[in-house]
């Protein structure tokens, strides 16, 4: 990268042959179309701080880890499990669930903001770009695709579980 000016220079993909040889075939750092993991988290507090729905001090309980279950009100059945990779207690603050890359804190505090209210954080994310392509100079970017939801069983439900091939390349063009 270009530091300068932000502008990607190169990238390099090598994928394994069944020969055993080692050749540039996919660019999987642009082309491959995934959920982001957890720097859709990134875009998830910035949504959360930018709505002033809460403050880096706001409380959360991670449930020292997990698993913390959303469960689907027109079932009653286990719609999303959670988990985080590490116990970092019970309750902690927004902060420290960003620092640790809390799962749980940052369904929590999602769901609790937007939960009754979903666009409004799809809302947020496509203000920001989200939803577009970078242009970068190099081909094969992949398409960021957030889908519209309704209020059914929860906002997080739908982010982690539904919305597919939002690329993390897409958190680049937003700048604060």
């Amino acid at each position: 990268m270009e530091v300068a000016t932000g502008e990607v220079r190169a990238i390099a993909n090598f994928t394994r042959t069944p020969e055993g040889e080692y050749k540039e075939k996919f660019n999987y750092a642009i082309g491959y179309e995934a959920e982001p993991g957890s720097t859709f988290k990134l875009a998830s507090y910035m949504a959360l701080l930018d709505d002033k729905k809460i403050d880096t001090g706001t409380l959360v309980d991670v449930m020292h880890g997990g698993p913390y279950q959303i469960i689907n009100p027109r079932n009653g059945r286990v719609a999303l499990k959670v988990k985080d990779a590490d116990d970092e207690g019970g309750v902690i603050s927004a902060r420290r669930a960003f620092e640790k890359s809390s799962n749980i804190g940052a369904v929590k505090l999602i769901n609790k903001a937007y939960g009754s209210n979903p666009s409004a954080f799809t809302d947020k994310l496509r203000s920001w770009h989200l939803n577009e392509r970078n242009g970068l100079q190099i081909a094969g970017e992949g398409h960021p695709l957030l889908k519209q939801q309704g209020p059914s069983i929860g906002i997080i439900c739908k982010a982690y579980r539904k919305w597919r091939m939002v690329t993390s390349r897409s958190y680049r063009r937003y700048k604060c």
